[in-house]
Order: C-alpha cells, then structure tokens, then sequence
C-alpha cells in the first residue's frame, strides 16, 4: 500500500504545462514555502507505517524533492522499518551533486529515482522548463554515467514529451541515456523509459486547449487508481484524495494530526463514502470532477487494497 508525502513546494524549473503557471500569487506563496521538517515527517512516517502503508512515494504534486534539505534524511529513516517494501521519487536531477548521488545510488537498497527528462538538447530543453540548464542536467548525467554500477538502486527515466515523433524522440533519448548507463541501445527499448505524450487539465484548474496535446475528459468507468496510490500528505498533516493532480487541495479526506488513520479510512470515513464508493458507481465528486486523468487500477492492486480495507472487498464484489 502507497502513500504519498508532499515534503517541499520549490521548484528549480518553470515547465509551461505546470500548475505553478495557473495559480494566484497567494496559492504560489504558500506553494513555495511549503516544506516539511525532518520531525514532522517521522512523525507522520512512523504512523503511516504502523497503519500499513508499505510504500512511499517523495514526489511533490510540484517541486523538486532534492531541493529538499532534509531528503536523504527522511529516506534513511524510513529504511528502519523492516516493514517497507519501497521509495520512490521523481526528480529533474538538476540539483545533485557526486556526494549525494552516491547515497542514492548505494545506501538505500529500497528506493527507486526516476529521473525526468524534458528535452532533446538545448532549445528543447529551454523550451519545455523556461530555463537555460540543460548543459548541467548532462553534466549530472554524465556523473551518474561514472558512478553507476549493478549494484545501484534502479533507475528509471520518464520522458515529459515527444519533440520530433515518438521514433526521433526515442533514438535521441537512447543516445543521451546511454551516457548514463553502460547498456546499448536494445535495453532501453525494453526497460526503464516510459514516455508521457499529453497535458492533464490539473483537476480543472487549466482550460480546454491551453497546452499541445491537452487531454480532454473522456469517458470514466470505475475506481481512479490515482484515488487509491496517490493520497497525499502535507505538512500541516491534510491527506489530500489525490497528490498527483489536485494542486488546490479541493478534497481533503481528513487530517493525520486531528484523526487516526483507522478512522480516515473506515467505512464510515470520507474517503470510503464520498469518493470510493462513488467512483466504483461512476459518479466522480471533489477533485476528480473536472479532471481529465482517470487510471482504471489493475486486478492484483485492488485485492492487495482489499485486504486492507474490509468495505473495498464488500463494493467489489
């Protein structure tokens, strides 16, 4: 079981498709101080592992977690649970250094990175971020290249867009990928790249046909797996329904400081009747209203999830 943690609000980066770009001054102020302390996080960390929850995703519904100062700190301690299975986090690796990639790489045998990648070269990588910085990110590349061994963590890179046809974007992503890692070209058409080729609307905060390939609603059926993997925590303790999509926090399904986990996710709870319940009838409240991302789970993730929360087995069958 996954839960996500919103530890920092900052970006280094200013992507055009970015949520950051639609908000009102006050909502970016409070984005841009958001952090989450080293305390507060072990706090709601050990709460969340005595729950249940096994997996962690890091990545900020936007931010960049390595501008996190407290980062690796927080990974170290989830690595003293026996219980955890996995952490995950999505980084633009523009803000790492040889020191700290060596512990991600070896000291963490539980975490994955995946590292986002937003261009081809300079123009497009300018054009994607509004900044001038691919030349560091294949700096840092190139870093990884030397560091990385069998015995490093897994690796995975995710491809923000298609330049010049999914084929061109390919071979041009092999090439600069396999600075990176000492493996030719047939790998990484097996393994370790997936390509995202289209524009959510951020839960109806971004108009129809503001962005190049901009997914439109579309029809739904069923449970968003976003619903299930992606309830979010941010410092002041809020469980957003949805981490990865709902920058506004329109649905909250309750708060780790004022209620315990048990209640949040009883059947009585929120989270059970106004959201769950209502998507498995296809009817699709809060957050998920407006949004034009649904993900339908798949059969092994939902029994893993029922047999944690009784009512979800009880809908299901």
């Amino acid at each position: 079981m996954e839960i996500m943690f919103q530890t920092i609000g900052k970006c280094n980066l200013n992507c055009y498709f970015c949520a950051y770009n639609f908000l009102d001054k006050d909502q970016l102020d409070k984005i841009n101080k958001m952090y989450m302390s080293l305390d507060t996080f072990k706090e709601y960390a050990k709460k969340c592992i005595d729950f249940g929850f096994d997996e962690f995703q890091l990545t900020p519904i936007i931010g960049e977690p390595l501008l996190d100062p407290t980062f690796l700190e927080k990974i170290e301690y989830l690595h003293t649970f026996k219980s955890l299975k996995r952490v995950s986090f999505f980084t633009n690796f523009i803000n790492i250094n040889e020191p700290k990639l060596k512990r991600l790489l070896f000291d963490f045998p539980k975490l994955t990175m995946t590292i986002s990648v937003y261009g081809l070269d300079k123009e497009t990588y300018e054009e994607t971020t509004g900044v001038d910085i691919f030349e560091r990110f294949i700096t840092n590349i190139g870093t990884l290249a030397k560091l990385y061994k069998p015995t490093s963590i897994p690796l995975e890179f995710f491809i923000r867009c298609c330049w010049h046809g999914f084929d061109n974007t390919l071979k041009a992503m092999i090439t600069i990928l396999s600075r990176a890692m000492p493996f030719n070209s047939e790998y990484y058409k097996r393994n370790n790249l997936a390509f995202l080729n289209w524009n959510g609307n951020w839960c109806g905060l971004v108009s129809d046909n503001t962005f190049p390939n901009q997914r439109k609603e579309h029809n739904r059926g069923g449970i968003c797996w976003y619903s299930l993997i992606d309830n979010s925590i941010d410092p002041e303790g809020n469980i957003s329904l949805c981490g990865a999509c709902d920058i506004e926090k329109k649905t909250i399904i309750g708060n780790i400081n004022r209620q315990s986990l048990e209640e949040i996710y009883s059947e009585d709870g929120l989270y059970a009747n106004c959201y769950i319940k209502q998507q498995h009838n296809n009817i699709y409240n809060g957050c998920c209203e407006k949004c034009s991302e649904h993900h339908i789970p798949d059969q092994k993730s939902l029994k893993e999830y029922s047999r944690r929360y009784k009512w979800l087995k009880n809908i299901l069958e």
